[in-house]
This record gives structure tokens, C-alpha cells and sequence, in this order.
């Protein structure tokens, strides 16, 4: 007959705090699910200093996904002093962007001038969303959400900064009804309206749907039933609210913007141009687009 071992309250002190230790790692994995990233251009990996760029889908840009990614990338380079990661949303960027672009031959054909297009970089920066930066001498960790593109290289009003380690993740800049917007594009007062002087609002509505994109976009009336209003703002209006990329979310969510085109004198225009404009985002329901021309 087998003998019952029984243990002391030292040793079953001991076993439940290792059993404590494993779940909180458990779950913390579980929690923490680091995307899949592809390398692009490394332009420095050093004992001390891994400078590179990576590529992940859009949709994995989300604030929480990013910090995973930076630890994962911490992980990979153990003992580095400096590492600056810029994050893009497409592999071609991420692989052919050149840190001060080299010069390159006009091109010949159509064709050639397509993929340069491409890989222009002012094509490249509206792909790079993200970057994870560390200075250990510094005592900064940090990632930047930019859905604008280019994102850390001034931290603009609309980026989101992520300070590492974090308890928590913060809410986004621009976020609405809890999803963060995670690349969308630049809106343009459109100069043919501005020359003329012409202004208006309009309010668009349409679906986040699930993916994040943006479907049913339509303008609507003061009682939200669709209208048909064409000309070139509206035209702006709608092709930007297209552009819109939100998290993924469990359901679909409406979203109801008014985009305002405001012609404003008091707007100044700097020297050598002849237009200027002011874009402003006041989520979750407002657009406003300021511009000023010299006749």
C-alpha cells in the first residue's frame, strides 16, 4: 500500500506561489499577442545601436498590438543601447525606404514612372504609422502611432505616444466610440473651390464595419436620410471619410461627420505661396477645413 506524503506549510507556501508566478505569466502571454512583422530595410545592427524598419498589416497597428510588438522587438535585441524601429503598413515601403533619398534617373516609361511613384518617399512616410524607439541612456522607451503617416518624426497633435513599460495602454487621439483610427488620409481644401471662394458643410454618414473599414458612405439631411449633393467638396469630403481605417472591433458601429469648408480671411499665407489651409479634427463629429487664397 502506497504511503501519503504530506507536505509542510513551507513547501505548500513555496508551490502556491510558483503555481501564482505561472498563471500571471500565463495570462500575461495570452494577453500580450505581438504581431506578425516582416523585415524591411536595416541600415544599422550593431553591438549597441539596431536601427531598421519592419512591416505589419494595418490592422494590427492597434495601440495595445504595437506594445507587443515593441517588446518582441526589445526581446530580439538583447543588451542594445539604442533601437529605433519604423513600422510601416506595407513591405514594399518598409523594404525601399531610404533615410534621405537617394537621387534616381527620370523615368522612361509609364510603367517606371508607377513604381517610382511607389517608392517615392513621399509614398513610403504615408505608410509608416508606427515606430518603436529605445534609449537606455536616455531612460526612454516609447511607440508612436501616426495615422497620418511618418510617424514620431514630430509627434503631431493627432499621434498617439504609448510610454513603455505601461500599466495601461491610453486612449487614442483620435478614437471614436472606442476604436482607434489607424491610418486615414490627409484632407485638402480643394484649390478650385478655394480660388472661387467657395465654402459649405455637409454631414456624411456611414458603417465601421468590423475590419475597420469604412462602408455605406453617403451625405445626409438634418434627419440623417440620405441627399444627393455632388461638387468638388463634396467629392473632398467623401473620398476622405473613405480613406478611414479603425481597429477591428467585435460589431459595426455608425459614424456621422459634418465636414465644414471655411473660407478665412485672418488665415495667413507665407511667403512665396498663394494658398494656405488649416485642418482641424474634432472627433467624433466634426471636420473643420480653414483655407485663404491670394487672387
Amino acid at each position: 500500500m502506497p504511503t501519503k506524503r504530506i507536505l509542510s506549510v513551507p513547501a505548500i507556501r513555496i508551490l502556491l506561489a510558483c503555481c501564482a508566478t505561472l498563471a500571471t505569466a500565463t495570462g500575461a502571454t495570452a494577453q500580450c499577442r505581438t504581431p506578425h512583422y516582416r523585415e524591411g530595410m536595416v541600415w544599422e545592427d550593431s553591438e549597441s545601436t539596431v536601427l531598421m524598419a519592419v512591416s505589419i498589416p494595418l490592422r494590427e497597428f492597434a495601440p495595445a498590438r504595437l506594445a507587443c510588438l515593441a517588446g518582441a522587438l526589445k526581446h530580439r535585441y538583447p543588451g542594445r543601447e539604442s533601437i529605433t524601429v519604423l513600422i510601416f503598413s506595407s513591405l514594399d515601403a518598409a523594404r525601399n525606404y531610404h533615410i534621405g533619398q537617394p537621387d534616381m534617373a527620370p523615368p522612361k516609361t509609364e510603367k517606371q514612372a508607377r513604381l517610382m511613384r511607389l517608392r517615392s518617399s513621399e509614398f513610403q512616410e504615408s505608410q509608416l504609422h508606427g515606430v518603436y524607439s529605445y534609449d537606455a541612456r536616455k531612460h526612454e522607451e516609447y511607440v508612436d502611432l501616426g495615422p497620418f503617416g511618418h510617424a514620431g518624426e514630430s509627434h503631431g497633435p493627432y499621434d498617439t505616444r504609448i510610454n513603455l513599460p505601461a500599466t495601461e495602454i491610453p486612449p487614442c487621439r483620435m478614437e471614436i466610440d472606442n476604436r482607434c483610427v489607424l491610418a486615414l488620409d490627409q484632407i485638402h481644401y480643394p484649390p478650385d473651390a478655394l480660388t472661387s471662394r467657395l465654402s459649405g458643410a455637409l454631414t456624411l454618414a456611414g458603417t465601421i464595419a468590423r475590419s475597420g473599414k469604412i462602408t455605406n458612405v453617403s451625405v445626409v439631411g438634418p434627419n440623417g436620410e440620405p441627399v444627393a449633393q455632388e461638387g468638388v467638396l463634396a467629392n473632398e469630403a467623401i473620398q476622405n471619410l473613405k480613406s478611414w481605417t479603425f481597429e477591428p472591433g467585435p460589431r459595426q458601429d455608425a459614424i456621422r461627420i459634418t465636414y465644414s469648408f471655411v473660407i478665412d480671411p485672418s488665415l495667413p499665407i507665407p511667403p512665396s505661396y498663394r494658398n494656405n489651409e488649416d485642418v482641424r479634427f474634432a472627433l467624433p463629429d466634426q471636420v473643420v477645413i480653414r483655407g485663404n487664397t491670394l487672387k
